[in-house]
């Protein structure tokens, strides 16, 4: 049976858009490459937090501006980096119409992109980067990561210090339910200035920038453990579960990102960076995610995570 010049033009047709299909097939299950690592991205201003986007496959970067970490000043906006090393500079800002004072933590719910803003929490579309709402939280003052739970709850840590790190004794974790007003989970300065959260499946963890613990606290706000980093091994600030079960954990005073496991063993996993905050992971490729942020860079590059 020969073929007529239609028939071969559908066929054609039909091949390029299966190899089309089979392409976004291929790059939806193996994500396009990152940037060669170690790289340090250059464009911010006070990076905070990173945060992968696995549905959009990007990195969320939060700059608390020149104003300090407690000026509401208007001038804090988020970067969206590419993860070929592409930045893309206050995407979500004041120049296209968002209010950011000093953004700190970051958390995604489905679509929406909810960050830490000194005495709220301000939502925005992930894919338009559109103000989308916020929550005014009464009583908090230096509120710094935010982490969710399945179920979309947030958990948000206020440090209780001033724009010097001097502790002001209003420790917080904070609560906020879908749909609920947000709730004072667990406050005291006995929390030790809590900076970085992170939610497992039966367990909120909490690193303090103060007493340079890691914390586990029940799902009913309870102490389970908490254990205290080395010494010179202090002033935590960013979290990050491991699929092992452990974490990684950057440490102002050790100038270093650390490894722990639950029971409270430390080990250096990378040292050498000054001023890390809070750092974020690229599972799919298996990068750490660390703004550096009195140097104004985000570093990239491979999570080696040594057994301590």
């Amino acid at each position: 049976m020969t073929q007529s010049a239609g028939m071969r033009t559908s066929l054609r047709s039909a091949s390029l858009l299966s190899a089309s299909l089979l392409s976004i097939a291929l790059t939806a299950c193996h994500p396009t490459p990152g940037v060669a690592v170690p790289a340090r991205l250059t464009g911010f201003v006070t990076p905070e937090s990173a945060l992968h986007d696995e549905a959009r496959d990007v990195y969320w970067v939060s700059n608390i501006g020149a104003g300090g970490p407690l000026g509401h000043d208007g001038d804090g906006f988020l970067s969206r980096v590419h993860p070929d090393g592409r930045v893309e500079a206050g995407v979500i800002g004041p120049q296209h119409g968002a209010h950011l004072d000093a953004p700190k933590g970051m958390a995604l719910v489905g679509d929406t992109l909810y960050v830490a803003d000194i005495d709220r929490v301000r939502a925005f579309d992930a894919d338009t980067g559109a103000p989308t709402g916020e929550i005014a939280i009464a009583g908090a003052e230096f509120l710094n990561d935010v982490a969710a739970a399945p179920d979309g709850t947030l958990y948000v840590s206020d440090t209780g210090a001033d724009a010097n790190l001097t502790p002001t004794g209003h420790d917080a974790v904070y609560r906020i339910r879908p749909g609920a007003a947000p709730e004072r989970w667990l406050s005291g300065a006995t929390l030790g200035n809590p900076n970085g959260l992170a939610v497992t499946a039966d367990a909120v963890w909490l690193v303090t920038f103060g007493s340079g613990e890691l914390i586990e606290l029940a799902l009913d706000g309870t102490i389970r453990a908490r254990h205290a980093a080395p010494q010179g091994q202090g002033s935590l600030d960013g979290i990050e579960p491991l699929a092992d079960g452990r974490f990684l954990i950057t440490s102002w005073a050790a100038k270093a990102i650390l490894i722990a496991t639950r029971d409270g063993e430390f080990a250096i996993e990378r040292d050498g960076v000054e001023s890390p905050a809070d750092l974020g992971l690229d599972r799919s490729r298996g990068r750490v995610l660390l703004p550096l942020m009195n140097a104004n860079t985000v570093l990239i590059d491979d999570v080696h995570a040594p057994r301590p």
